[in-house]
This record gives structure tokens, sequence and C-alpha cells, in this order.
């Protein structure tokens, strides 16, 4: 299994960026992403958690903006690559535990998993800083075991920088 920690700042306070972006699935569609497209977005209370919600947001991956390894490409040709991300988030505390499972591969669950925690924080006066923990553990032979965990793990770090420069920008466009 590696880890790896994750920072981004995005110019607004926090409960703009988890109220009116993050929670808002309209919006979130419109969005220019070009790494990803957002599919679905749905939230619900928790049900064993004081002030908590589960968010699940489901992605689609746009296959021209990622270098995909030959060895994968054939196997993903022609293929949808969707992703969930599921959320249990405090709103008190502005902390939360997630995973990412990636759709439409079978027993996927038996080979590959990836999990953490993150905490949004205000920063200086108009801004908030998402801090992430980030594992990702692929059952595969030791060769590729630590490379694949590696290039899962940039292309997190690349999506979720990518989300906030998207982000941020449509703040600047609306001032």
């Amino acid at each position: 299994m590696q880890t790896r920690h994750i920072r981004t700042k995005f110019n607004c306070r926090m409960n703009i960026l988890l109220d009116d972006y993050f929670a808002n699935e309209e919006l979130m569609k419109q969005m220019p992403f070009k790494k990803f497209s957002l599919v679905s977005l749905k939230e619900k209370p928790s049900p064993s958690e004081l002030n908590s919600k589960i968010i699940t947001r489901r992605f689609r991956l746009n296959p021209e903006s990622f270098d995909i390894p030959s060895l994968l490409k054939s196997y993903l040709e022609g293929k949808t690559i969707e992703w969930e991300e599921r959320v249990l988030f405090n709103f008190k505390t502005q902390t939360g535990v997630f995973s990412i499972e990636p759709l439409g591969v079978p027993n996927i669950d038996k080979y590959f998993s990836c999990a953490g925690e993150v905490v949004f924080a205000p920063f200086n006066h108009d801004q908030t800083e998402r801090i992430m923990k980030v594992d990702v553990n692929v059952n595969a032979p030791f060769i590729l075991k630590g490379t694949i965990e590696k290039m899962v793990l940039h292309e997190i770090w690349l999506m979720v920088h990518h989300e906030a420069e998207v982000v941020n920008n449509d703040l600047t466009v609306k001032e």
C-alpha cells in the first residue's frame, strides 16, 4: 500500500465551497473539467453519525486526457471508465472519510482499494484548504504493485488539483 498527502487551496470560504460547489450537482455538471465529468451526485443523512452526510459522486474519465499505459490500453479501449467516490462527511468538524471504487470491472475489490481522509480548513481570510490523505492498495505481483499504486496516486493528485483549478477559475469569473 502507498499513501500520499495532497493539499489544495480554494479561493472561497468553506461554506461556499461545500454548499455551492461540492454538493451542487447541477453546477458540478456544468464545470469545464477536462480530465473527468460528473455523472451524478447524491446526498443523504448518515444513519449512524450526527451532523454527517453520505455524499456519493460518480465520475466518468475523459480517456483523451490521460496517458494510459500500453499494457492497459487494449483492455480499456472502447470502455467507459467510471468511478464512485463515497464520502462520510461531518459538517461540524469539517472532516470526512472516503473511498473510491472503480465501476464496471468485475471483482475489482479483490485487486484494488482506495480510501482516505479529508479535512477542510479556513486558510488566510477568504480561502479554504483541503487536506487529503489517500491510500491505494493494489493486489498484483510485486514488480507491478508499486508502479501501479504510484501511477494511481499521481492521477488522483492531478485530478484533485484540476478540480481545484476549475473551481477557482469559476469563482474568478463570478467576481
